[in-house]
């Protein structure tokens, strides 16, 4: 007899029972000569019951009435089961009807329990269910004999799935491994399923975001970043400025631009998940862009001096007119430590602007996919001491910047593909002014 019951199961278990009194359709209880056993699993969002047979063994009249009236009376308890997912599997000892020709199995088990199952015009068939035979729906033209002892190769053993499990099933094999034979004189079935429909909804959203800093700040624009999220699943990232979105990202930085000068912005940042649930924002980050410092003259805003590739074809010198009219650079010098560079005829920048000279325009839009103001800048920068003046078409010095000592005091250092940058507008004609910017700077846009 059985003391008890053992199911092994990656799934939740709700409940397992042993049955070994089945009701057949005349209302008599039936003994059944191997207790099947149900386990009901939560499987995701949907439970799923699995009932295990092993019907009366051996040929023979009776064994074949006893497996018919266990049949019966099992297909009676599981349309009892009401509208739910059932997988009926184990040793039918009997044949499928769908079996014929070339696919007929040998030996006399009779067709009754399989033939009940999955035929409904047949007498004893389920009321409240329908099955389908897996191994043979996905496999056709394959014997998948799962008897293998000559003379008497024969499909017997079967794995069932009821109606809302059809669309589920991917793959069904019989003794598909090397030592398929040893354990015991019958291949085992197995079913792959796609159940992934059953996944539960993903309501956990990402963990707050941590460590929003403030990188850079112009009149106009403020730049920051933060940790990366720890959620595996993260799709993006959303900005708010004021409690207002403003935009997303990928990445774990920002540039917000077009701001007003000497203007206070509060900037918060949440993480969002493939399912679109979002985080709780991060702590705020208090901002103010810089005034305009009173400036009343072009400046020299950023310098690439030592790129990526080739100099000749990549360095650049950016210009900024923090005014309120355009200017005229007709005749206006860029000179460095020896050789000077007249902006052509008619190059203008207007107020607000940047302008962009380099040395080779098809170098510099290979690297950044955007055309120079102006090319053709015949001063070649060092990669070590060097400085960038500009002067008016008078010879008025207007604007200076020297980099690695070429100056007493202007130690500022770019390492390779660094470009050095102002930092803001408040001008003290000092290095304190600078700072460097990654990624081959940022020409042409005030953001670094």
């Amino acid at each position: 007899m059985y003391t008890g019951i053992a199911v092994l199961s990656r799934f939740n278990i709700l409940s397992a029972d042993l049955i070994a009194l089945v009701t057949l359709d005349d209302g008599s209880l039936f003994d059944v000569s191997h207790d099947f056993l149900s386990v009901r699993l939560q499987v995701g969002t949907q439970e799923l019951y699995v009932v295990g047979a092993h019907l009366k063994a051996t040929s023979g009249a009776s064994n074949e009435v006893k497996r018919e009236l266990a049949q019966e009376g099992i297909l009676n308890y599981m349309d009892t089961l009401g509208s739910t997912n059932i997988i009926y599997a184990g040793d039918l000892n009997s044949f499928s009807p769908e079996d014929t020709g070339a696919l007929a199995p040998n030996g006399n088990l009779g067709y009754g329990p399989v033939n009940m199952t999955i035929n409904p015009l047949h007498p004893h068939a389920p009321m409240n269910q329908q099955y389908t035979d897996a191994f043979r729906t996905l496999n056709p033209t394959d014997p998948g004999y799962s008897y293998y002892t000559a003379p008497y190769e024969s499909r017997i053993d079967f794995i069932l799935v009821n109606q809302p499990l059809v669309s589920t099933m991917l793959t069904s094999t019989v003794g598909d491994t090397a030592s398929a034979n040893l354990g015991s004189d019958h291949y085992s079935v197995d079913l792959t399923m796609d159940l992934s429909a059953w996944a539960p909804a993903d309501t956990t959203a990402p963990p707050q975001i941590t460590g929003l800093t403030e990188n850079l700040v112009s009149q106009d624009s403020i730049s920051f970043s933060w940790n990366p999220s720890s959620a595996t699943d993260l799709a993006y990232y959303v900005i708010y400025r004021d409690g207002v979105q403003i935009g997303t990202t990928t990445l774990t930085s920002y540039t917000d631009s077009g701001l007003a000068p000497s203007t206070v912005y509060s900037y918060t940042v949440s993480a969002v998940d493939s399912s679109s649930n979002e985080g709780v924002a991060s702590n705020p980050l208090i901002s103010t862009t810089s005034s305009t410092g009173g400036l009343n003259h072009i400046i020299i805003s950023e310098v690439y001096y030592d790129t990526v590739g080739t100099d000749s074809k990549e360095e650049w010198v950016e210009l900024y007119n923090p005014t309120t009219s355009s200017v005229d650079l007709s005749g206006w010098t860029l000179s460095d430590n020896s050789k000077s560079f007249s902006l052509p005829s008619g190059t203008v920048i207007a107020a607000g602007a940047y302008l962009v000279i380099a040395r080779n325009a098809a170098g510099f839009t290979a690297l950044y996919g955007f055309a120079p103001d102006v090319s053709g800048m015949t001063i070649s920068l060092s990669n070590s001491e060097d400085q960038v003046v500009l002067s008016d078409n008078l010879g008025n010095q207007i604007d200076m910047v020297a980099w690695e000592n070429y100056l007493a005091g202007w130690s500022i250092t770019a390492s390779t593909g660094t470009s050095i940058v102002r930092i803001d507008l408040n001008d003290t004609d000092s290095v304190a002014d600078w700072t460097t910017a990654p990624s081959n700077g940022n020409p042409g846009t005030g953001t670094y």
